[in-house]
Formats: C-alpha cells, structure tokens, sequence
C-alpha cells in the first residue's frame, strides 16, 4: 500500500466519473411497517439451509456488464470470498412462490406492488461477512419476469432485530437501530452497501417489484 491508496483508487475514480459525492447528502426514505414474526423466517432458514444459493462477491455470467465491472473493482480493494459470504434464498421460481407466501399478500400490498410479478430474495449474513458498495442491476428480477426493459422499486426488509455491527448504508445515510418489519426504499440510482461485523447472524429480505397503478 502506498500513500495515495488512502484517498483513491479504482472505484473511487468511478465514483467520481458518475458524480456521486457523499458530501451531497441524500436522505434515505423509510417505507411501510410490514408485519414480521422473524422466528418463521429463522425456520425456513434451517430447513431449507442446503438449498441456499451461496456466493461470495465476484463477477457472474448472468450479470450486466456494469454489475461485474463493479464487482471488479470491490475485489481488487480485497473484499472477496473471504469476507463477502452470502446465503441467497429466492433465485428460483419455486423458492420466490414459497417466499412470498410466507410473506403474504396483505404485507406486498402494502409495499405496493403487484404480487404476480414480485421478487422476494431472502438473504443472510453471517458475522463478518458485507455487501460491498454498488448500484442494482435488476438482473434477476427482469430474467424471472422476462422484462428486460422495465425498471422495478425494490425494499429492503428487516427480518432479524437490530444487533451489534449491522447496517445498512444509502448513499451517505448509515441506517441501524431497525426492528423486524422495518422497511427502507432502495432507490434505483442510490449507491449502496451494508454489512455484519457483529455476532449474530444480519437476515434480510430485497423485496422487487412493480407498483400496483
């Protein structure tokens, strides 16, 4: 390391070439209250465990090209399978139908969105684990539903209580403190990244989809 890495490199300069500038402030904008027992996520976690989709950050073939640049770049910073391991439920038609009815309809209602084509992704973080900085790509929200040029809204979702070392930060908002069914927009042109230094397992939901007219 070498003393200009302590205020540039890679990303950073992309950072800038797209204007993004954490002195701006952007106020982050909570959404509805949804109705959350954690203990029932907490079960469909145990037992369907072995068919989580499990991925560290790295470059992947159904990822658009600015997805896997992003991804690029966070690697060569050293955030890599070492300490970027997630535990992905959702990827699947048959995995989103059996989240989102555990989810239930009334509590998608009140995010919005039209139920038929809503994207429910359950995801976990185990202590020391992060989602590094980037912006969302969709991808594979508009794969399930075959709308390649449509732009979704997407919620993050508390599931597990607020707990030593988690966060959520958009843009220049660090967020904690939440309570399961706390809700939080995730705009489409926000950067963002969250994480788990803490010692308990960090349990989510990205709930994508089209708001209902």
């Amino acid at each position: 390391m070498i003393k200009k890495d302590f205020t540039t490199n890679n990303f950073v300069q992309l950072l800038k070439e797209r204007n993004v500038d954490l002195s701006v402030s952007i106020p982050a904008q909570s959404g509805p209250k949804l109705n959350i027992n954690p203990e029932d996520w907490y079960d469909y976690i145990e037992e369907n465990f072995y068919q989580a989709f499990t991925v560290y950050w790295s470059p992947r073939d159904f990822l658009d090209a600015d997805s896997n640049y992003q991804m690029s770049l966070t690697r060569e910073l050293g955030l890599n399978q070492g300490n970027t391991l997630k535990y992905d439920w959702g990827k699947t038609s048959k995995q989103n139908t059996a989240l989102k009815s555990l989810l239930g309809t009334e509590n998608i209602h009140r995010l919005g969105f039209n139920p038929d084509t809503t994207l429910v992704r359950l995801l976990c973080y185990t202590p020391g684990n992060c989602l590094p900085i980037h912006m969302d790509g969709y991808e594979g929200w508009r794969k399930m539903f075959n709308k390649p040029n449509v732009m979704p809204d997407r919620y993050s979702v508390m599931i597990s209580p607020w707990h030593w070392g988690h966060f959520l930060q958009l843009h220049d908002q660090m967020l904690a403190n939440w309570e399961p069914g706390d809700t939080w927009i995730v705009p489409n042109d926000v950067w963002h990244c969250s994480g788990n230094s803490g010692i308990l397992p960090k349990v989510t939901l990205t709930v994508t989809g089209e708001k209902n007219d």
